[in-house]
């Protein structure tokens, strides 16, 4: 009896290891199934996205597809110091910044900014 046990148990060991293989390879088969399923989707997601930049419908009219934004923002600074003899030193700055937008078709975009 004592010489058929290792038999037994060696073969139950095989049977365990083979089955832990089995195992493990189906959950990277399935693993990579769902990764090739999503960057197939973010391929076609792009491809999408590609089609709808360069598709432009010419029918509409260019002052339906432009956008034009404009406007200006001033800035006023003020900065008062005192040196060691109690002397008061101000700096005052004032900054106007306008800027202008253009939007093209929704892909082209034109900003300009100034500063005075």
């Amino acid at each position: 009896m004592n010489c058929c046990r290792p038999a037994l148990f060696g073969a139950a060991t095989t049977a365990a290891a083979a089955l832990a293989v089995s195992l493990a390879c189906g959950g990277v088969a399935r693993a990579q199934s769902s990764a090739n399923q999503a960057e197939r989707f973010e391929r076609q997601l792009e491809q999408i996205r590609r089609d709808q930049l360069v598709a432009i419908n010419p029918n509409i009219p260019l002052d339906q597809r432009v956008t034009f934004d404009y406007g200006a923002y001033l800035t006023l600074s003020y900065l008062s110091a005192d040196d060691n003899v109690n002397d008061n030193h101000v700096l005052r700055q004032t900054e106007l910044l306008p800027y202008e937008r253009l939007n093209l078709d929704g892909a082209h975009e034109f900003l300009v900014r100034a500063r005075w």
